[in-house]
């Protein structure tokens, strides 16, 4: 928060953008903003095996777009 300076009564440490874990599994990208979840590898079990005849492991991107927000 850079335009914050002089502010009264405002904790920079508790107040901003936080990291948020990112798994992959193949292309897709997984986020799960929850603290306490269990590992992506335990939550989905055998669904990475049952799945893996569909071959998303193998997909490609065929698009990527970036855009850009100025915002907090």
């Amino acid at each position: 928060m850079p335009e914050f300076g002089g502010v009264e009564n405002f904790d920079r440490t508790q107040n901003g953008l936080v990291p948020i874990p990112r798994r992959n599994l193949g292309v897709l990208r997984l986020i799960n903003l929850d603290d306490h979840a269990a590992p992506l590898t335990e939550f989905l079990g055998a669904l990475v095996q049952r799945v893996a005849p569909l071959g998303i492991a193998s997909c490609t991107t065929v698009d990527r777009r970036t855009t850009t927000s100025h915002c907090n």
